[in-house]
C-alpha cells in the first residue's frame, strides 16, 4: 500500500500496471514495511544469532551429526537470505527458514535421562483448552472469510440483497475492515434501491449505515487507497439516492466524492484510475 506514494509513471506502461502487490520483491524492505524498525532489527539479529550459533557449533565439533547439522543450518541462513534479499520469501523459504535453527536448538540439548516424563493433568488440560481456543478462533475466521467471499461472489454479479446478507454474517464474526468497506458499499446501494421504492425512512437508514462503516474503514487505515476510492463510490450512489427529492443533500454528497477521488490522487499521484473516476464524477 505504501508502494503508491512513490509509484513510479512508467508502470502505467506494463501489463500488470493495474495490480495490487503483496510484498516487496526484497524480504530485507518487506519486513520493515510491515514490522516497522523493531520488526527488522529482531529478523536481523535472530539470522545473526542463529548463524553464529550454527557456526560455533560447527568450528568446535569437527566431526558427526551436530557438525553436519550445523553446516546444514549455517548454509540454508546463508543461502535463504541472498534468495530473500533478491526477491521475496515463500511459504518453503519460511519453513526452512526457521525449522533449521529449531532442530539445531533441540539437538544442543543433552538428553537428561532415557526415561520420557509424563506431562501432569494441569499441563494436558490446559493444552486442550489452548487447543479448543485456538481452533475455535481459526474457525471462526474461515468461516468469516467465506462468507464475506461468497457475499463478494453476489456483489460482482450485482445481486445486493443477498450480498448484503453474507457480508452482515461475516461482520457477526468478525469486524474486519475490508468486510466493512464492502458492506458500506452495498448499504448505499440498498439506500438507493429503497429510493426507488419510496422507503424514505430505509433509504436514509442505510445511508448512515454507508457513512458510519466507510468512516470506520478511513480511520482503521486513514491512507488506504482502496477505502478512499470506496468513499468516492459511496457518496457518488448516495447522492443518486437523493437527488430526486433533497438536491442540496445529493450535492453535498457529490462534493464528498469528488473530495474522496482527490485525495485519492494525492496518495497515487500517478495512477489514472482516480482521475478518469474523478472526471466522470465531475461529469
Amino acid at each position: 500500500l505504501s508502494y503508491f506514494f512513490t509509484r513510479p509513471v512508467q508502470h502505467n506502461l506494463t501489463s500488470e500496471w493495474d495490480f495490487v502487490y503483496n510484498k516487496a520483491h526484497n524480504e530485507f524492505i518487506n519486513t520493515p514495511a510491515n514490522s516497522g524498525y523493531i520488526g527488522i532489527t529482531l529478523y536481523t539479529v535472530m539470522l545473526l544469532t542463529m548463524a553464529s550459533i550454527a557456526a560455533y557449533l560447527f568450528y568446535t565439533t569437527k566431526s558427526g551429526t551436530r557438525s553436519h547439522l550445523a553446516l546444514l543450518v549455517f548454509s540454508t541462513l546463508a543461502g535463504l537470505s541472498v534468495s530473500n534479499f533478491f526477491g521475496f520469501s515463500t511459504s518453503t523459504t519460511q519453513l526452512f527458514l526457521y525449522l533449521f535453527p529449531i532442530l539445531l536448538l533441540i539437538y544442543m540439548k543433552e538428553p537428561i535421562s532415557k526415561t520420557i516424563a509424563k506431562p501432569g493433568v494441569l499441563a494436558i488440560f490446559c493444552y486442550i483448552v489452548f487447543l479448543v481456543f485456538a481452533g475455535n478462533y481459526l474457525i471462526d475466521y474461515a468461516a468469516a472469510d467465506l462468507d464475506y467471499a461468497k457475499g463478494k461472489g453476489y456483489k460482482n454479479s450485482e445481486a445486493i440483497a443477498p450480498a448484503y446478507t453474507h457480508t452482515a454474517l461475516a461482520l457477526l464474526r468478525r469486524r474486519e475492515p475490508v468486510y466493512l468497506d464492502q458492506q458500506a458499499y452495498l448499504s448505499a446501494q440498498l439506500s438507493l434501491y429503497y429510493q426507488s421504492v419510496k422507503d424514505l425512512k430505509n433509504r436514509s437508514l442505510y445511508a448512515q449505515q454507508a457513512i458510519q462503516m466507510n468512516k470506520e474503514t478511513l480511520s482503521s487505515s486513514p491512507l488506504s487507497l482502496t477505502y478512499w476510492r470506496s468513499k468516492g463510490r459511496i457518496y457518488y450512489v448516495l447522492s443518486l439516492a437523493y437527488v430526486a427529492d433533497k438536491p442540496k443533500q445529493s450535492q453535498e454528497y457529490l462534493r464528498q466524492s469528488r473530495q474522496a477521488f482527490k485525495k485519492a490522487e494525492e496518495i497515487a499521484p500517478t495512477d489514472p484510475k482516480n482521475y478518469l473516476s474523478h472526471a466522470l464524477v465531475l461529469s
